[in-house]
């Protein structure tokens, strides 16, 4: 909340003379010397022991007070103005009835930013008047513009948590029995990246299993990826055979041409597993290699990395997205991940974490038999530093 000596926005050049002085004549010679001038108002104080009061409820832009005053003493009363929050930073200017260096010096010292012989000549007063208004209203401009600024950063952070938090409420549950079990883990970064994955069984056969990840972040690509996942997860795509990863991608890339969608495009990994053959079918539009590992008789795991040809989703219209074959076998891992998984900068200035290093660190720890993804995590963090991560962190293991 504003404080009560800030100006209002609708008057932001208002300058608001506040006279403190014991002697109404003193008050009228005052308010006729400042009648007439433009964006200029004026308000007077007999009642030394009443400034702080009347300057909280006025907010006046400068003070003008005079230094010799029944009850109060004047350069008390500069102290009590500087004491106090709401008058700490306004402009303070004496009135005293003669030059007198010694009080003069005590007044600057106390925290008054100007010192004036009363009565002045009328163009002067009015001249310091302006020059010092401006310089408080210049900085009460300023103070209000930084919070309005931290407030849309504060209401952007809590629009990107809260769209984070909805997207996470869409991805599915880890899958803990059965033929296939899954685990995984989102990440999203403080701006809110284009991020989303799903799974489900198409029939009683077939499992599909996708990861995507729209270019750019903010809600914007959010919305796109949340847009994405819908139509997968309900199949929304007329004439086409979910069972078929390229003409999936195919479809998927038709109905989400990047100059329909505000020039947004993602990249997405796309698998169907046919339980009975054990065969995985696969397409991707420009997405990170999915990764196979294989327990090996000998010890530790093979990795096969699963590549697809297709370019970027929604660049052209009628790309046509090839779909490949590989066989699983039993008790194969198959792990889907984002690019934000592995693109780590490095806090000790050694660059960034490559692919090879993150397929290294990932099968070193399937090899040893530890739990990959929360390994993974820990090292990210660790190559990272405090803080957020610069883009969604997404990876998804599949045991088939």
């Amino acid at each position: 909340m504003p404080q009560a000596n800030s100006i209002s926005a609708s008057a932001p050049h208002d300058i608001r003379v506040l006279l403190i002085d014991d002697q109404p004549l003193v008050g009228e010679a005052v308010r006729r010397m400042l009648a007439g001038e433009p964006g200029l108002q004026y308000r007077y104080c007999r009642e030394p022991g009443q400034a702080l009061a009347v300057a909280a409820e006025y907010a006046p832009t400068v003070i003008l007070q005079d230094l010799v005053m029944p009850d109060v003493d004047g350069l008390t009363l500069v102290r009590h103005f500087r004491a106090d929050e709401r008058t700490r930073e306004v402009p303070l200017i004496v009135l005293s009835t003669k030059e007198e260096p010694k009080v003069k010096a005590e007044a600057f010292a106390l925290g008054a930013n100007d010192y004036l012989v009363k009565l002045p000549d009328r163009i002067e007063l009015v001249a310091r008047i302006r020059h010092h208004s401006a310089g408080y209203i210049s900085r009460l401009e300023r103070d209000e513009a930084h919070r309005a600024l931290l407030a849309s950063q504060q209401k952007l952070a809590a629009e990107l948590a809260e769209a984070a938090a909805y997207v996470q409420s869409l991805l599915p549950a880890p899958m803990t029995e059965g033929g296939v079990r899954t685990e995984w883990r989102f990440i999203p970064s403080t701006e809110l990246g284009g991020d989303a994955f799903g799974y489900h069984w198409l029939d009683a056969e077939h499992f599909g299993l996708y990861l995507l990840d729209v270019c750019g972040h903010g809600v914007g690509a959010a919305l796109l990826s949340i847009s994405a996942m819908n139509v997968l997860r309900s199949q929304a795509l007329p004439r086409t055979d979910f069972r078929d990863p390229g003409a999936t991608l195919t479809a998927l890339n038709n109905a989400f041409l990047m100059e329909h969608h505000n020039n947004m495009y993602f990249t997405i990994w796309y698998g169907v597993f046919h339980a009975p053959s054990r065969t995985l079918r696969y397409a991707s539009a420009g997405h990170p290699p999915a990764l196979l590992m294989t327990p090996q008789a000998q010890g530790g795991v093979g990795v096969m990395q699963l590549r697809g040809k297709g370019m970027i989703l929604g660049g052209l219209p009628d790309m046509l997205y090839q779909t490949e074959t590989v066989h699983v076998p039993p008790e194969a891992s198959l792990f889907l991940l984002s690019d934000g998984a592995y693109e780590i900068e490095r806090q000790d200035g050694a660059g960034m974490w490559s692919f090879g290093e993150f397929c290294d660190f990932l099968t070193a720890a399937a090899a040893a038999g530890r739990p990959e993804i929360p390994e993974l995590v820990a090292k990210v963090h660790a190559l990272r530093g405090p803080g957020p991560l610069e883009d969604d962190f997404s990876i998804v293991k599949v045991t088939l």
